[in-house]
């Protein structure tokens, strides 16, 4: 029978202290990008086509995982992460695993991550067991080293009497300066936790970076947490990398590795798809005593994992982005960075061509550089994507994007001697088709606009967590006027009902409600000047939208334009059974996204079905190839 004092203990000491415990790995190399999701500090490296996304344990940085980083990237992207509070990073207030899991998410809708495997380490590791009961539709597997779903002992002891641990734990260690801190990392916590002891200075140097309030409050939350009862959601595949060294071990009853095995297979029984590999001769930090060993299991597991790609043909399964991966630049494409930034490809025949200036949508960044600019370009145009936020150098958020930002891609496009430039198009979806009118509206260069799930008058971006903030345009430094959100209402109760149930939300009702509650005069000074566009429209809806009103809005934004006597053949055309990003399904039934998670674990609706958005974009395409052929002649 294990010692339900001794295990308790051990575990909480090699949790406690799991920051300093062995000799430095080598080297990762340099990351690719640095940025910040939320409370996440992430570093980027590789450019593979799956996605590895290391978590580290307490009180630690990507260091630990050095020796793995280097080893997988040259075949992954990979994303690791530094929690708040670790490795020199600001801490935090409210609930720490509620916020950072939930930043998680946000994350891999930012990026357009999907199915990663997450690789955690000790607290990292339960993270990633936490994440598997949350959505293991959203992730291709966890490896967890050491790390649990329950600390190890604290299954033996009351409920009150944990409480009790985890209350004085976190005020002892909160007490401590930073100095006794790094001192008792350097003194007293390394030599349990790893075999070999040459390097310790230098990693508690790096574990004393961790603030101890931070590190205190992280233990206290573990220490209550017992994730066991949600454990049979977690149908994703796991594997748990057990060390077992037996002078460590034995002093805990844990005589053989068998017996350590047994033991951690007791505590994660209701985990439906889980292996255990053991790694003898190694402690807590099994990376620095036996790394070649833990690399070895980690690429094991991802040679075996099976990660589904499509959804079920007529299903209804959420993924978390529009395309599966970003493929790399074919040779015809270009990345720039100046005076914008986005990618350019161009045809593969000589002479002029007409040019296709490209937008996303609210997921940023220059996804429509990978995903679109090259197919444009096969069709023989010179296609432009250009990201307008959520890149180096831009805005972070979806407010006051300056419409100058797409005016200085064109008049690059104009620069050019390979580009007719009477025969210039705009192609934007949902927030990019916003755009996409009021840029079309601002320079009369624009000669054509296919407009997809857009919206004719301005409304806010979202701010740094996702909430309504300023109005996303600005022209000549001054912010465009846009409709505000309603406040309140059956509509915004509706969303937070979903939102607190983990339900996809339907926010479609909150944009009804708010140009129903706005005055006429509001609404007509977000309209743009469409009637200044200089060439027909062509405006595509989704009769299924559940993200705004999208054929509403086309509907309006012909009646604007006739309104006004546009002088062009301008077109609407609504697609039944379509959600919000049907024409984006143009790469088959993976890349069909029904829903996008949120922060907190829910998830927005966009609507439509699979079958549905691929029949739409399969009819949608080609009527755009056509607009295109005929407008720019």
């Amino acid at each position: 029978m294990l010692s339900r004092v001794s295990i308790a203990a051990a575990a909480l000491y090699a949790l406690c202290f799991a920051s300093a415990s062995a000799a430095i790995p080598p080297p990762a190399p340099p990351p690719v990008a640095t940025f910040d999701v939320g409370s996440l500090h992430v570093e980027e490296y590789g450019s593979g086509s799956k996605t590895l996304i290391f978590i580290p344990g307490l009180t630690c940085g990507p260091w630990e995982w050095s020796g793995q980083i280097a080893h997988f990237a040259p075949g992954y992207t990979i994303y690791a992460l530094t929690l708040p509070g670790f490795d020199g990073r600001p801490p935090i207030s409210g609930s720490l695993f509620a916020t950072t899991t939930a930043d998680f998410w946000r994350l891999l809708h930012e990026k357009h991550i999907v199915k990663p495997i997450v690789i955690g380490h000790s607290l990292g590791g339960t993270m990633g067991f936490m994440l598997a009961t949350q959505h293991p539709e959203r992730l291709g597997g966890v490896v967890a080293l050491d790390g649990l779903p329950i600390l190890p002992g604290m299954n033996f002891v009351p409920r009150a009497q944990v409480e009790q641990i985890a209350s004085r734990t976190e005020e002892q260690i909160a007490s401590t300066t930073q100095a006794q801190f790094a001192a008792y990392e350097r003194t007293t916590a390394i030599p349990p936790l790893v075999t070999a002891h040459g390097d310790a200075d230098a990693i508690a140097a790096l574990a004393g970076k961790s603030d101890p309030g931070a590190t205190a409050r992280w233990l206290d939350e573990d220490m209550l947490l017992d994730l066991r009862p949600e454990l049979p959601k977690a149908t994703v595949a796991i594997l748990l990398i057990a060390p077992f060294d037996a002078s460590v071990d034995a002093q805990y009853t844990l005589t053989t590795a068998e017996a350590k095995r047994t033991y951690y297979a007791s505590l994660v029984s209701g985990a439906p798809n889980l292996q255990i590999v053991m790694i003898d001769r190694s402690r807590h930090f099994a990376m620095y005593d036996r790394p070649h060993a833990v690399t070895d299991a980690i690429a094991h597991f991802l040679s075996n994992v099976n990660v589904p790609h499509q959804a079920a043909a007529g299903g209804q399964t959420p993924s978390p982005a529009p395309a599966p991966s970003l493929p790399p630049l074919p040779a015809n494409c270009t990345a720039v960075r100046q005076p914008f930034s986005g990618t350019i490809c161009a045809p593969s025949s000589g002479g002029t061509h007409p040019a296709v200036i490209l937008l996303g949508g609210s997921e940023g960044g220059d996804l429509m550089g990978r995903t679109l600019a090259p197919l444009v370009a096969e069709h023989g145009y010179l296609a432009v994507s250009v990201a307008y936020f959520k890149e180096p150098g831009l805005p972070q958020t979806l407010v006051d994007i300056p419409v100058e930002t797409v005016g200085r891609a064109l008049h690059a496009i104009l620069a050019r001697r390979d580009v007719d430039p009477d025969d210039i198009a705009i192609l934007g979806g949902s927030k990019g088709g916003e755009l996409a009118l009021l840029a079309a509206s601002t320079y009369p260069q624009i000669t054509a606009v296919v407009a997809d799930v857009p919206s004719p008058v301005a409304w806010p971006g979202l701010g740094p967590y996702g909430q309504p903030d300023h109005c996303s345009w600005t022209l000549g430094g001054k912010e465009l006027p846009c409709v505000p959100e309603s406040e309140g209402g059956a509509a915004a109760r509706e969303i937070q009902s979903e939102y607190a149930a983990h339900e996809p939300m339907t926010i479609r009702a909150l944009y009804d409600q708010s140009l129903q509650t706005a005055s006429a005069a509001v609404v007509n000074a977000a309209y743009f000047p469409l009637e200044h566009i200089h060439g027909p429209v062509l405006c595509l809806s989704a009769a299924d939208d559940q993200l705004w009103d999208s054929p509403a809005y086309c509907r309006m934004t012909l009646a604007y334009l006739r309104a006004h006597h546009h002088p062009y053949a301008d077109r609407a055309i609504d697609y039944p059974n379509a959600g919000h990003t049907f024409l984006w399904a143009i790469h088959g039934a993976r890349s069909v996204v029904l829903s996008v998670p949120v922060p907190g674990g829910a998830s927005i609706a966009l609507g439509g079905t699979v079958a549905g958005d691929l029949q739409a974009s399969a009819l949608a395409w080609p009527v755009i190839w056509q607009f295109l052929a005929t407008a720019l002649q």
